[in-house]
């Protein structure tokens, strides 16, 4: 059974009846920022890694428009890391943009290695081996990793870098002990995020579970939001519980939303797909799926209401921060054609 394009339609007027997407002229707006912090983080990063190590790696990502295909990940990176870490830690926390930086690192890391053993020329085992990648973590292997870098190709140098500059971030908020426990978690949940997503597209599909693919998304999220806590002032373990598990939601209601989009894609390819599984397993009749896009939407929606019940000094919080949730939901679901102004 294919999603036919009434089907498609259905999903995204019953995401925009439940309020969770923006105007025309406000997500145009809101993606001028993407872009505008996009620009700023590229800078950044550029300024540590240097300028040809940067240029020559996003030269080999095959990307149309390599700098503004970037701008575009980093600036959703840092607008959906604002966003995560919101109720947890004040705008106004002067060590803030620590955070922001580790959870905008993530998810251009994440990206950038998606989309390189996506290329039908990538050299998968070289890329960004486990044993390196555990190397940097644990910050050993330093002479080894360095040789490494010097005869890589100049995608997997960049990557090998961020992943460098991530650790190097993180390493600096490591002052105290309740710091230190949670950075190792986070170093666990990065090895593990690596083999989850490894498993789900190097090994024999049919042993991939739809858990695989719920953490799969889920992951990256909880990564980039949880590295707030490493600057929380007071630690409040019903919050933590409360955000660790709303972070997997958020995590897993865009993992929904991103099989909804790669349906057929995926179907063709033979990659897995939580809803093709649920097609398979379960659905008679296209009645059921829109069943299935009621919770989903449902889900969407419990999400942002507990954000704005759990957020640090709302009247802080910019309204770019706000919009940060739509903003990346239209994108998902094919930005501004979807939209009525």
């Amino acid at each position: 059974m294919s999603l036919s394009k009434d089907i498609q339609i259905s999903l995204i007027k019953k995401i925009g009846n439940a309020n969770l997407l923006l105007k025309i002229n406000e997500y145009k707006k809101m993606r001028l920022k993407v872009t505008q912090l996009g620009i700023k983080q590229y800078k950044s990063i550029q300024s540590v890694l240097g300028r040809e190590v940067m240029n020559l790696g996003i030269s080999k990502l095959n990307f149309s428009n390599p700098k503004e295909t970037c701008f575009r990940v980093l600036g959703f990176g840092h607008l959906l890391t604002e966003f995560l870490v919101a109720p947890v830690i004040s705008y106004s926390d002067t060590e803030r943009y620590k955070v922001i930086k580790l959870g905008t690192l993530a998810n251009f890391i994440v990206g950038i290695y998606d989309h390189l053993i996506d290329q039908e020329n990538a050299n998968r085992k070289f890329l960004l081996p486990r044993w390196i990648l555990k190397g940097i973590i644990s910050y050993n292997l330093g002479s080894l990793i360095d040789i490494f870098v010097k005869f890589s190709p100049a995608s997997s140098k960049l990557l090998i870098k961020l992943v460098i500059y991530y650790i190097k971030v993180l390493k600096n908020l490591e002052k105290v002990e309740k710091n230190l426990l949670l950075s190792d978690f986070l170093k666990k949940l990065i090895i593990y995020m690596y083999d989850i997503e490894n498993k789900t597209l190097f090994n024999d599909k049919s042993l991939v579970t739809d858990y695989d693919l719920k953490l799969k998304s889920s992951l990256p999220f909880v990564v980039m939001g949880l590295s707030a806590w490493l600057i929380r002032k007071k630690s409040n373990q019903k919050l933590y519980g409360w955000h660790l598990n709303w972070l997997n939601r958020f995590g897993d209601f865009f993992g929904w939303i991103d099989d909804f989009m790669d349906y057929r894609e995926d179907l063709l390819k033979g990659q897995p797909n939580r809803i093709r599984n649920v097609v398979r397993q379960q659905l008679k009749s296209e009645e059921n799926l829109h069943q299935l896009f009621h919770s989903i939407v449902k889900q969407g929606r419990q999400i942002l209401v507990e954000w704005n019940q759990h957020i640090v000094e709302p009247k802080k919080i910019p309204i770019f921060i706000k919009n940060a949730f739509s903003t990346c939901l239209i994108s998902w679901l094919g930005g501004t054609n979807i939209l009525s102004s």
